[in-house]
């Protein structure tokens, strides 16, 4: 019977890859979205596995890449500040992100309108540049209510958490909370804001959370039900 194993023992290639060991006279590879499935007899050393695979990475790599973009669909839709917005991608000669009533259009090069992939690279990335705006904007509107300011702060592309304060004052925000309501974002901003003065999460620390950010239980809620529709994109 075959028998299918992680092939932890063979070089790291960038992409997920099973070996999978059954009676044959070939070695051969499937490639797909998923990965790539390397085949071979159980006669056949790793060692040599692993030297066959070293010279068909690049090819490889290539036919996982052209997998995944075949199998994966344009962005029809963008979250932005909560809202559920229809997305529009156009070629233009500048990449950039413009927000209509109830719509938004990504311009990108036209070399990159067909892959769905390098579209959701890019809107990464431009939302990325605006979350930089409106997290200052938010920080700017804190400031007349601190205690102490922040000595620094800077984007995060966590994916288990929404920000973190340090010892030295320098606040970290997760990047994809531009998508989420205004006001979920102002309750993370206000939350890493009082870590400033207290670095727990003591009954004095909510009270500083309260103080700065009155509604946070309701927007911490949202965040706990709808934080994962935040992870499209990167």
């Amino acid at each position: 019977m075959p028998r299918a194993v992680p092939a932890s023992s063979l070089p790291e290639l960038g992409l997920p890859l099973t070996l999978i060991r059954r009676p044959r006279k070939r070695v051969s590879l499937r490639v797909g979205a998923a990965g790539a499935e390397l085949i071979a007899d159980p006669a056949v050393p790793v060692a040599w596995l692993a030297d066959w695979l070293e010279q068909k990475k690049g090819w490889l790599l290539e036919r996982y890449r052209a997998a995944r973009r075949a199998g994966q669909t344009p962005p029809a839709s963008l979250l932005w500040q909560g809202r559920a917005l229809a997305l529009e991608c156009r070629a233009g000669t500048r990449a950039g992100l413009r927000f209509t009533d109830g719509a938004a259009c990504l311009t990108v090069p036209a070399r990159e309108l067909a892959d769905a992939e390098a579209l959701r690279a890019r809107l990464s990335a431009l939302l990325q540049s605006r979350a930089r705006t409106v997290f200052n904007e938010s920080l700017a509107a804190f400031g007349p209510s601190l205690m102490r300011k922040p000595a620094a702060w800077r984007l995060s592309s966590a994916r288990s958490r929404w920000g973190s304060c340090n010892a030295a004052g320098v606040v970290r925000l997760n990047w994809r909370l531009v998508m989420a309501p205004p006001a979920v974002l102002s309750y993370v901003v206000a939350h890493e804001l009082a870590h400033l003065m207290h670095m727990n999460h003591s009954a004095a620390f909510w009270s500083e959370v309260d103080r700065l950010h009155p509604s946070w239980r309701a927007d911490r809620d949202w965040l706990k039900t709808h934080g994962a529709s935040l992870f499209s994109f990167g």
